[in-house]
């Protein structure tokens, strides 16, 4: 920054001298410059100059800053879980509750299962088969006995 100062310093000619070069008379009141800062001419303006371009090194060592800041910001949000990812997530643990759940119940009927003893069997009642007396047949049929 100090080589572009010396550079900018030794290529500058104020206007005065400028004018003076080609031959042509200026008067200071008729070149007044009216702005903020200073008397209003051309009057200290390499010190105005000068203390901006330090305050602009001052601004881009901040911009710097927040730029890499952000980046970081930038990087750490990519990382974040989606909406997509938090709904993936309830799912998963609403599966794995509803898994444990049964498996609890199931481990408490089972327990409860082995541990009440089986009612003991009971003989087989047996089997009756009821038949009908058979008639003898009539005497005048064929297949009647003859006498």
């Amino acid at each position: 920054m100090e080589n572009e100062r010396e550079i900018f310093n030794s290529n500058t000619v104020s206007f005065d001298d400028e004018a003076a070069a080609r031959g042509v008379e200026i008067k200071r009141a008729s070149f007044a410059l009216k702005g903020g800062g200073g008397d209003g001419t051309s009057v200290g303006l390499m010190e105005r100059v000068t203390r901006l371009e330090t305050h602009m090194e001052y601004v881009k060592k901040d911009l710097d800053s927040i730029e890499g800041k952000l980046d970081t910001l930038l990087q750490r949000t990519a990382e974040l879980p989606t909406k997509g990812d938090l709904t993936t997530f309830r799912w998963q643990w609403v599966a794995t509750a509803v898994g444990a759940i049964a498996l609890i119940v199931g481990g408490i009927i089972g327990g409860l299962g082995w541990i009440k003893p089986d009612a003991p069997a009971a003989a087989p009642q047996p089997i009756i088969i009821q038949a009908q007396p058979i008639a003898p047949p009539a005497s005048g049929s064929p297949g009647a006995p003859k006498r």
